[in-house]
Parts: C-alpha cells; structure tokens; sequence
C-alpha cells in the first residue's frame, strides 16, 4: 500500500520573501523525491532547504545573491513541471533527459548555497580580536568568493538553457503556483494508483540507480596548495592521469579530491554533460565494498547496469570503454576510500587486477584515495608520484579553525586548542565545532579534566583525533542518548532515516531526533546529501567501536530486526526498500557477531540467505560471511548439525561454481559431503 503523502500545499502570500518560496518549492521536490524515489530530488529538496534556511539567517543581501535566489527558485519549479510531465508518460518514471537537467541543476544549486552559506559567516565586534581575526578570514576569502561568483553565473547560465527557462521578464509568482500546481497533479494520480502500488512503497518507476550524482565542492578548503598545483599539472597534461591520494585517516583524503573535481582546469578537460548524457565524472564512494564483488556492483549501479545480468566485469569495462570513445575528452573516475577491498590479502590481487584492467582503458583517468602509503599494484601512476598528505600547516589549521567559529577571547586560548588537534584536519573540524558551541576556555578545561583517559597509551598517529573525538564525547552538550545513538550509528555503514530512528524501539533512546541533531552540531556525524540518511565517517566509526561499542542489548535487537528483513524477502522474493538499502547495515551486524563469538545457528543461516538472495537481487555474493560460517560448522559441536550443513554446502556450492573459485575436485568433495549429511537427516527424521 501507498505511503501517504498529504497533497494540501500552503500557497506563497503575494510577495513572499525568496527564503519562504525556496522553502515551499523544496517541500515539493521533498514529496516528489518519495514519489518516483530519487536521490535527485531528494538532493535538490535538501540543497533548497538548506539555501532557505541561511537566507534567512542574513540581514541583508546584494542584488547578485538575490537574482541567484530568484532563479534557482525558477529553475526548481521547472524541474518540478518536467517531473509532472514524466509522471504522465506510460512507463511514469523520471525520463533520462530529466535527469540529466537535474544533475546540472543540482550542481548549480548547490553553488549558491555555498554563496549564501559563506554570506553567513559571523563576525566578532568591531575593535575585538575576534573581529580583527574574522575580517582576516574574510580577506583570505575575498578572491576565492569573487571567482565563485562568477562560475555561478556561468553555471546558473548554462543551467537554464538547458531547462530553457530565460532568465529575463519572468514571473516568479506565477511560475511558483505552476509548480505547485504539477505537483498537486503527481499526488493526485499517485492517490488514484494506490490500489495498484507494490509492497515495496515505489510509485512510480524508480530513478534510484540512474543518476549518479558527483558530491559538491568543500565548503572549506585551506592549506592544499601544493597538491592541488601537482595534480591538476598532471590532469593538464596529454597523458590519461592516473592519481592515488594517500594518508592516515582524517587527513583530508576525499577533501581533497572533490576539490580536484571541482577544479577550473579538470572541468576544462573533462567538462560535465555532452548530448550523450553520460557524466564525464564517476565519483564512487567505496567504503562499503569489502571485496571485488562489493566493487562490481557498486561500479554497476553508478553506470545505470544490471549487476546481475552475464558477467558483470565485462559489461563495467565495457560501458566505460565506450563512454571513453563517444566522449573527446574521456573521463575521470574517482574510486574513494578504496582501502576497505584493496587491504586484505585475500582480496588485494583481484582488486589490483581490476585496476589494472581500468587503467588499460585508454582515455578512463584514475583518482582514488587509500589510507596508509602503499599504492596499488598493476597500475602505470602518473609521475611524479602524490607524497602521502601531511597535517594543516598552523596557518592552514588557523584558517579552517576561524571559518568554523569566532567564539574565543584571546589568540593564545586558540594557539592552545590547535596545538591539541596537531593540526589534523578531522581533528581541527571535530574541536572548532566543540568550541564555536562551547567557547575555547570550556574545551580546555574539559582538555584538561580527561587528558589522562583521552590519550593513553604513548603519542601515536591517532592520537590527536582520538583526543579531539573523546573531548567532543565528554562535552556539556553531549547526552548519554547522544553517545548510545554515535555507538548504534558506528556499527551501521549504510546510516539510518529518521523513519527508522523513530520506528526502531529497539534503540531504548529517549528523544531520540534531538541526540541526532547533537551529534551534528557536534560533527560526530552528518547527513548523506543524495539520500538524507544520518551517517558517521570512518575514522569516527572505529573510534567508536574500539572505545564505545554499542550496548550488547541493542545489537542483538537490530541482530534479530534484520534477520526477520531477510526472512520477509526472502518469503516475497522481492527487493523490498528495507532490504535494499540497509543491505551494508546487515552485512555489518551478522560480521559483528562473529567477531564477538555471539553466533547462533539462527544467525548462520541468515548468512546463508543473505547470500543466496544477494546473490538473486545481483548485489554480489557475501564471500566473507560464508567463510566465517563455514569455519564454526567445521568445528566438532557443529558436525551434527545436519540441516545447516545441507543448507550451508548447497549455498556455498552454488556461489563457489559461479565465479569459478573451486576446483573440480573439491566440487565433488563437496557434493560427496552434501548427501553424507543428507543421508543422516534422513535417518533423523
């Protein structure tokens, strides 16, 4: 049955003010993103919102800023139409040419909100330090702003055209209530199908896999100069770069490289959109693969392909063979945090051997990112070779410090802050967000009330950002709810919705929308921009799980609420959404428990559908899970237990024949043991 969603709108007064319209038209796009389930829209919504919500924090603006508002509200309600216009077609889904103006739009979008988002920086009083500090910042600023400004035209100009919407003698009212109006119309004929909707909630043809949309610039950028003069010389250069941007974790890895996107002369060789409609950017965040297959399917999906139908290597190297062929330019794919499927032995030489055969790709460029300082193998790396990145320099570290806060009294209190960060980039977010909220005395108290159990165990690599997680863990603001829902969210790749903060009883936490919005005040978590679940970055989440687990209790209730999700679709035989998209939170969970030695025959067999219906949906097998599975069944209290057995070698048989990873021999072996324990169920029953 159909979600519901309310099709009474509020109607803009006469002469609204910009922040109240953007705000209206982002509700619209809100709805409509449920409606055909896109990321896109649901993006949009969120840039929209965000836009609104800093407009109204200013006092006043220039005419500039006021047009941009202007005409991204138009260029919103025009995606709005085009959305109402495809719902009418036979298929009702989002049309692949929408999509493409969505995803230039979006870029677009979220370039003004970047604008107004700097417009906001608070500034001190006049004659104090901090506004001495603050107009300094605004100065480093000033060149940086004014080049903004004008890509936002360009980008805004282009834009437009590409949704023919001119930018002169427009009606914004009028067009506000057509926007309304399209929407109206979507919901309506969405009211009219609900009697024909699926169980799985979708209502129109989903564009979940269609679009793959490229993160924005960094909203703060300091002190990486030098890198970003090496790589874009290589990118500027007639050879195909092929880049590894190395470093420990919160350095600024991914930082840097959606920076590199964004740069003036990589859009100049690979610029964004062609009539092919195909993106010359691939951004891929790689933390959830953990093996080949992960990787495949990740590939798969950003690429609009089945990664279930033949083989899907081939079709990936396929495809990207010829976006690189019917593109001039070819394209840049960048694969993020690659280390999760690069690090293990186990899994390095496919993984190596697929970069390999990217690299033969004549015109794909290469740019990923790894912890540690080892590159990759198989691969021809540009030249001179990226030195892995080092700390902010203290006027780097200065830098960022000031545009997060201003709330300090005197240079030294701020000298001694950053001293505690080592000038980790993580490190000086995590503590200019503590102290923009609590002041730098309060922090330094704090330092010094629980120095001793924040940092143990002799100075190490980490140890400044395990210092500054610990103090943003320790501060006034910080609830027990908090803490619990960071611990929850440590163990959970995929992050939560607020539906299911608000649906899971299991978590036991009191309030638990207000603990979310602390641990984004804190920067101990933040929001995924495609798809508005609450997440937490790596280094945070092996923070927490080393320092903080989650509580015993609640992992076993999400342990038991995810193994009835794969009983449901395993008895559907569907991709329900709840599937689907916590399938990184359940791989998650079922591992934890065989790494706590909590493992039950229930929970084995969990493992075993997991990977037959992941498998089956074309997501990859569960290698890792299956070979944890099989180790306990060969120890001596699991050899009886015949039915688990007959289940575990059917399904590791069939993931084993398919991608060719067992012998001839051991297949017979396997069959042999397969009707040994059938013979002995037989006699049982």
């Amino acid at each position: 049955m159909a979600a519901s969603i309310t099709t009474k709108t509020l109607e803009p007064r006469r002469g609204a003010s910009i922040a109240t319209r953007l705000s209206l038209t982002a509700s619209f796009l809100d709805d409509l993103g449920r409606v055909f389930s896109s990321p896109g829209l649901k993006a949009l919504s969120a840039t929209l919102q965000a836009t609104a919500e800093g407009t109204n924090k200013l006092d006043k603006h220039s005419q500039q800023i006021s047009r941009f508002l202007e005409d991204i509200n138009l260029g919103a309600c025009a995606i709005t139409n085009l959305c109402a216009a495809d719902a009418q077609m036979p298929n009702g889904g989002l049309s692949s040419k929408t999509m493409r103006q969505m995803a230039v739009f979006l870029e677009t979008a979220k370039k003004v909100q970047q604008l107004v988002e700097t417009e906001v920086q608070p500034d001190g009083q006049p004659g104090t330090l901090k506004h001495f500090l603050s107009l300094g910042f605004r100065g480093l600023l000033a060149k940086q702003n004014q080049s903004h400004l004008n890509e936002c035209k360009n980008s805004m100009k282009s834009a437009m055209e590409s949704l023919n919407v001119k930018l002169v003698s427009t009606d914004f009212e009028t067009m506000q209530i057509q926007a309304q109006l399209a929407h109206d119309e979507v919901l309506d004929k969405i009211a009219s199908m609900s009697s024909q909707t699926s169980e799985s909630g979708e209502y129109l043809g989903s564009s979940t896999t269609s679009l793959s949309l490229l993160p924005s610039r960094p909203k703060l950028f300091f002190g990486r100069e030098r890198e970003v003069e090496q790589i874009t010389a290589i990118i500027s250069q007639p050879a195909t770069p092929r880049i590894v941007i190395l470093g420990t974790g919160g350095i600024g890895k991914t930082c840097l490289a959606r920076a590199i996107m964004h740069h003036p002369t990589v859009a100049e060789r690979y610029s964004f959109l062609e009539d092919t409609g195909n993106t010359h950017y691939i951004f891929l965040s790689c933390d959830r693969a953990h093996n080949l297959a992960d990787l495949l399917v990740l590939c798969a999906v950003h690429l609009a392909l089945d990664p279930g139908a033949g083989n899907a290597k081939a079709n990936i190297l396929d495809c990207l063979t010829q976006r690189t062929v019917s593109q001039k330019a070819g394209c840049l794919l960048f694969l993020d945090n690659l280390e999760t499927c690069w690090e293990a032995d186990t899994t390095r030489p496919v993984i190596e051997a697929f970069l390999g055969q990217l690299s033969a790709i004549a015109n794909l460029g290469l740019i990923i990112t790894m912890r540690g300082t080892e590159r990759p193998a198989n691969v021809q790396w540009s030249r001179p070779f990226l030195p892995p990145l080092q700390p902010f320099s203290p006027s780097a570290a200065l830098d960022t410090f000031l545009a997060i806060t201003d709330n300090f009294d005197t240079e030294s209190d701020v000298e001694k802050i950053l001293n505690l960060t080592d000038n980790l980039p993580l490190a000086v977010d995590l503590l200019g967000n503590l102290v923009d909220a609590e002041g730098c005395s309060a922090v330094l108290r704090s330092w010094e009330s629980h120095k001793t159990s924040l940092v143990s165990g002799g100075q190490n690599p980490h140890s400044s950002l395990n210092a500054s997680i610990g103090l943003s863990l320790v501060s006034p603001r910080m609830t027990e709810g908090a803490r619990e829902l960071l611990g929850i969210l440590a163990i959970l790749p995929d992050g939560l919705t607020d539906a299911q903060l608000l649906e899971n009883k299991q978590f036991g936490i009191k309030n638990i929308l207000t603990c979310k919005a602390t641990l984004l005040r804190t920067s101990l978590a933040y929001i995924d921009p495609w798809y508005a679940w609450v997440k937490v970055l790596v280094p945070i989440r092996e923070y927490m799980q080393l320092k903080h687990p989650a509580p015993q209790g609640v992992v076993g209730n999400l342990i038991e609420h995810f193994c009835n999700i794969i009983q449901w679709t395993k008895s559907k035989r569907l991709g329900t959404n709840s599937f689907i998209q916590n399938l990184g939170n359940i791989t998650s969970i079922l591992g934890l428990t065989f790494k706590q030695n909590n493992v039950s025959s229930k929970i084995m067999m969990s493992c075993i559908e997991l990977n037959n219906l992941s498998t089956f949906m074309g997501f990859g097998d569960q290698t890792d899970l299956l070979d944890h599975v099989q180790r306990l069944l060969n120890t001596k209290d699991m050899q009886h237990n015949h039915q688990l057995q007959c289940y575990f070698l059917r399904e590791y048989f069939h993931s084993a024949v398919h991608d060719g990873s067992v012998a001839t021999g051991d297949q017979d072996a396997m069959v042999q043991q397969f009707h040994a324990h059938l013979e002995e169920l037989a006699i049982l029953y």
